[in-house]
């Protein structure tokens, strides 16, 4: 038994480098999920707050939706950027654009200069959403892949809760400055980390490649030099693609490009960001007595501690089935939740609680859906055009957070009542399952045979099980 403790510790001692690097990188969704949902607590701060100020709800419209436009605008430019630099300097480089974007909103004075301040830190979020994605998953094993690119919404959900609490506690001011300093520490650890060997070799860096593989396996010379070659293999496999507009019309980027961008439209429509960008609004539509800023604070809690579990669920269990359950409770939450709120109108019914407790199990659905589609970004796409592919499909799925937030007035009015847009959320999430038989199996999948799964030229291989105690080296 002590023989067999002391080689489960060795093994995690051996993966410490991998975990390290994944955490950091991960840690970036801090301050991303505090952007996101930072206009959630700013608006009604701005409406009726101690500091409140006199916008238009054009400029309440644009103070919410400019993030999205931005990583639109950007998400070819970044993708073009992290494949040509590498993952680690579009990381660093956001510090810049993070710093600069709020200490604009913390001295803001009207409208205008929100917005202003909200577009620069939508340019520091576009520089690091897909680049820390494609580096946790080049960087780690099939083992921990799925449970290192989960901790990214882990941390997502823990900004957006401290959002919320700051939102309760203090003005909209204070929580920008907050916000600013905690990013920048945050940020200041990705100095830490080494470049992925998998870019490097990309590049023909051979050497910086073994520098970095050997960061990674704790100098272990055999794994790295095996891995080396490995990689290396990989590589020459995409020699002949050297043209970015031919490998775009590939079956390995296309079909990957179509199943994320459908998953990611059935996601925001099955109203992901509505209630994110718009919880404290939409929370007091449903007519229940409940503090707004302590249950969507309790909720985010909630969110932080599904996103843990998933970090555990998704290193045991393959994509589809989480995804195809994940679904389907959405679909059933929002079914009961629509019911009863409809209820309440009518006055049939008092029972207030049940749309709130729907919302919880709605939530956490929600957030699988969201850590599983985040992780397929991470995996899906070739390594020629990964960086690029991915920060186009995160722009797209920006587009249909926007055109989301700014149906949502149309929908509450066209649909009459809130009740509705609930059942019209279920029904897209009913929608969504179509897309499942789609859809490949990556749980303990190698990159490389997950880009094949895709290729006309290659036979489809059955799934095959690592063994943890080997499979000791980087992606």
């Amino acid at each position: 038994m002590f023989n067999r403790l002391l080689a489960k510790l060795n093994i995690v001692n051996a993966l410490l480098p991998q975990i390290y690097a994944g955490a950091v990188a991960s840690s970036v969704h801090f301050w991303i999920g505090v952007v996101h949902t930072y206009s959630s607590v700013l608006i009604p701060q701005l409406r009726n707050g101690a500091d409140a100020l006199e916008i238009t709800k054009n400029e309440e419209m644009w103070i919410i939706n400019c993030v999205c436009l931005v990583a639109l605008c950007q998400s070819v430019l970044g993708g073009i950027l992290t494949d040509k630099f590498g993952r680690l300097p579009m990381l660093k480089s956001s510090l810049i654009f993070h710093a600069i974007g709020w200490v604009t909103i913390a001295l803001g004075r009207s409208g205008s200069v929100l917005i202003l301040g909200r577009t620069v830190t939508g340019i520091a979020v576009a520089c690091v959403s897909c680049a820390s994605l494609v580096y946790v998953a080049e960087v780690s094993t099939p083992t921990l892949r799925a449970p290192l690119l989960a901790l990214s919404m882990v941390f997502h959900e823990l900004g957006s809760l401290v959002t919320y609490i700051m939102g309760y506690l203090t003005s909209w001011r204070a929580s920008a400055w907050i916000t600013c300093g905690s990013g920048t520490i945050a940020t200041l650890l990705v100095f830490s980390l080494p470049q992925s060997p998998s870019w490097l070799v990309s590049k023909n860096r051979e050497p910086e490649a073994r520098k970095s593989l050997r960061w990674f396996n704790r100098n272990d010379t055999d794994i790295v030099e095996k891995e080396l070659e490995t990689l290396k293999s990989e590589a020459r496999g995409r020699v002949h693609k050297k043209i970015i507009m031919r490998n775009l019309i590939l079956p390995t980027v296309y079909r990957p490009f179509l199943i994320l961008t459908l998953l990611g439209f059935a996601q925001q429509f099955a109203g992901m960001s509505i209630l994110a960008r718009n919880s404290i609004i939409f929370f007091e539509e449903l007519g229940t007595q409940f503090d707004p800023y302590i249950v969507f604070s309790c909720m985010a809690l909630l969110r932080i501690f599904t996103g843990l579990g998933l970090v555990v669920i998704m290193g045991q269990f393959g994509r589809r089935p989480i995804m195809f359950i994940a679904l389907l409770g959405v679909f059933l939450s929002m079914i009961m939740s629509g019911l009863y709120t409809a209820w309440i109108d009518e006055g049939t019914t008092h029972q207030t609680w049940v749309p709130l407790f729907m919302l919880n199990i709605y939530t956490i659905f929600m957030v699988t859906i969201a850590t599983i589609s985040a992780t397929l970004l991470g995996e899906l796409f070739p390594g020629d055009v990964r960086g690029l592919i991915t920060n186009i499909t995160w722009g797209l799925n920006n587009v249909y957070t926007f055109l989301s937030i700014f149906a949502y007035p149309s929908l509450l009015s066209g649909l009459h009542g809130i009740a509705n847009v609930q059942f019209f959320f279920a029904g897209v999430s009913a929608l969504a399952c179509l897309i499942l038989p789609f859809l490949p199996e990556t749980h303990m999948k190698r990159l490389s045979e997950i880009e094949a799964h895709f290729s006309p030229d290659s036979r489809r291989k059955s799934v095959k099980k690592f063994n943890i105690e080997i499979d000791i080296i980087v992606i």
